[in-house]
């Protein structure tokens, strides 16, 4: 659950789940993280929930991340709401999750404006084995999945869900 904010995405998949899995969340904004913790702890689902606090970007850095003042839920390393700014470490996904999981079965991501950044350099790097079965992606514009394999499975309102083609 890349950009999970609150959890939303991350606690309807941890009713899902078994025990056997696991939900990887990367969250920068602290304000966030902590709500998350909350709703976490409120629904008994902390054990099938790995936080991470940092950004996610296409290189390791360190980013301004801005805080849309209208919608604490909405921050971007790359849009500018005019809000609130916090330096930010961020990481490609590959670093942040290669040691965590041998396997996606689904891969979420909202982050606000740099989700082709991130999903090209991480299926332009990932071994094969780490590809995602499913992307669901809110703003799949300059993402170019299909080159990787993935076609269109489900396009709703605001989201895309790609599915990895098998061989």
């Amino acid at each position: 659950d890349i950009g999970a904010n609150a959890g939303v995405y991350s606690l309807v998949a941890a009713k899902k789940i078994t025990s056997a899995g696991k939900i990887i969340a990367i969250e920068p904004n602290p304000l966030m993280v902590e709500r998350f913790k909350t709703n976490l702890r409120f629904n008994n689902k902390e054990d099938l929930v790995d936080i991470i606090e940092s950004g996610v970007a296409d290189k390791a850095g360190e980013f301004e991340l801005a805080i849309d003042a209208k919608n604490m839920g909405s921050s971007s390393i790359i849009n500018d709401y005019g809000g609130e700014k916090i330096k930010i470490k961020c990481y490609p996904l590959l670093e942040l999750i290669e040691n965590r999981t041998g396997k996606i079965d689904i891969l979420k991501i909202d982050v606000e404006g740099a989700d082709a950044l991130v999903m090209n350099a991480f299926l332009s790097t990932a071994p094969k084995h780490l590809f995602p079965r499913y992307i669901m992606i809110e703003t799949p514009e300059n993402l170019d999945v299909e080159s990787f394999g993935y076609q269109i499975r489900i396009k709703l309102e605001q989201n895309t869900i790609y599915e990895l083609k098998t061989q």
